[in-house]
């Protein structure tokens, strides 16, 4: 096979049905705002302020290590991926 053909080669995911809801609900299960997600993203956010006022970048960076966009992200890319 050509190096073209390795990279153009389209990769199919094989996942049972119920496999597939485990995951969508997993995901959607743990994308909801509540009061833990609110107060870290809320600490997050006064940590960059913070940085940006300092003109440190270490300080935004720890900002941004604890900021709780991970599930968001996730549950962006699964919608992506499935066309929801």
């Amino acid at each position: 096979m050509t190096d073209e053909g390795r990279l153009f080669r389209r990769v199919e995911l094989h996942a049972s049905p119920e496999q597939k809801d485990a995951i969508y609900r997993c995901i959607l299960d743990s994308s909801h705002i509540d009061v833990e997600y609110a107060a870290l993203l809320t600490v997050a956010g006064l940590i960059a302020l913070f940085g940006l006022l300092e003109n440190s970048a270490a300080v935004i960076i720890g900002a941004m290590l604890i900021s709780p966009l991970m599930n968001p992200v996730l549950a962006a890319a699964l919608a992506l991926l499935w066309g929801d």
